[in-house]
C-alpha cells in the first residue's frame, strides 16, 4: 500500500522524481547511496524543533540555533548513540516554567504519569522527540528509528 502510494506520487510529480534521482549516487561497485538535500532537511528539522520547544516549554526559539545535527543511526558510534538516546535521561535539573507542558510532565500529572523516560512518542517506530532545558534548549527528534536529529540553542 505505502509503496504504491509513493509510486503514484512520483508518476504524477515529475519534478519530485527528478530531484530524488539527482540525489542518487552509485559507485563503481554498484553500491547505491542517497545524498539528501541537506539544506531542505535541516529546514524541516529546525521547524519541528522550534515547534516542540514552544509547545513543551512555552519558550519559542526564534533566533538561529547554536547547532543542528542530523545523522542516521547507522552512522553513529555506539557511544554517541547512547548519549543521544539518554536525552537528558529525564533528570530534573530545575523546574520548567509553571503551566508549561514540560512542567505538567515533570509533575507526573495525567496523562504523563506513566511515560517511560524523556521521549515523547508520537507514533511508535515513526516519530519521537525529547526536549531538554539545561544551559539552553535541546530538542532531539528520531524519524522512523533511522534519522537522529538534534537542535540546540544557548
Amino acid at each position: 500500500m505505502f509503496h504504491e502510494k509513493v509510486r503514484r506520487t512520483l508518476m504524477r510529480n515529475g519534478k519530485l522524481a527528478a530531484r530524488i534521482e539527482a540525489c542518487r549516487n552509485e559507485d563503481a561497485d554498484g553500491q547505491l547511496t542517497w545524498v539528501p538535500e541537506i539544506d531542505r532537511v535541516s529546514n524541516v528539522v529546525l521547524k519541528l524543533a522550534r515547534g516542540h520547544a514552544a509547545y513543551e516549554l512555552s519558550l519559542p526559539q526564534l533566533k538561529k540555533p547554536t547547532s543542528i545535527l542530523i545523522r542516521p543511526f547507522v552512522a553513529m558510534s555506539s557511544e554517541i548513540m547512547a548519549e543521544f538516546e539518554r536525552s537528558g535521561s529525564g533528570e530534573m535539573r530545575g523546574w520548567p516554567e509553571v503551566g508549561s507542558r514540560a512542567f505538567v510532565r515533570a509533575c507526573g500529572a495525567p496523562p504523563y504519569g506513566d511515560t517511560q523516560g524523556p521521549w515523547g512518542v508520537v507514533q511508535a517506530g515513526r516519530y519521537r522527540y525529547s526536549v531538554d532545558q539545561h544551559n539552553g534548549v535541546i530538542v532531539r527528534v528520531v524519524i522512523a528509528e533511522y534519522l537522529a536529529c538534534q537542535v540546540e540553542w544557548d
